[in-house]
């Protein structure tokens, strides 16, 4: 009994070529909307992850508060991954040497 009301349900729909299309608009809809382009702003994350540099940055502050020594890091000597690296290392030890407790550390991870 179902097969026969959905058998008759489609024939209806398509017999009405209005019905159709507007069924056809919808899916096209849906597709587009699935399907659209995201942009950076959307996801500022992407863009984050994207910025070497200031990422280089502080996974070098990070390991000079862990007391890691300057030369692991983890970068080609002459590259400019491994420039920031030391430089996030550098300002790293000099808040340490400035007085700088763990939570002030944690405090500025987060505002860099």
């Amino acid at each position: 009994m179902q097969d026969d009301n959905s058998e008759s349900i489609i024939k209806e729909i398509l017999s009405d070529k209005g019905a159709l299309f507007s069924v056809k608009m919808k899916i096209c809809a849906l597709e587009t909307s699935f399907f659209k382009t995201i942009t950076p702003e959307e996801f500022p994350m992407k863009k984050q992850k994207r910025d070497l540099a200031q990422r280089s940055f502080l996974k070098g502050y990070q390991a000079s508060i862990q007391g890691k020594s300057l030369y692991t890091c983890p970068h080609n000597v002459d590259s400019a991954m491994a420039y920031h690296w030391n430089r996030g290392w550098r300002e790293g030890k000099a808040d340490f040497w400035n007085g700088f407790n763990q939570q002030a550390f944690q405090q500025k991870v987060i505002n860099l």
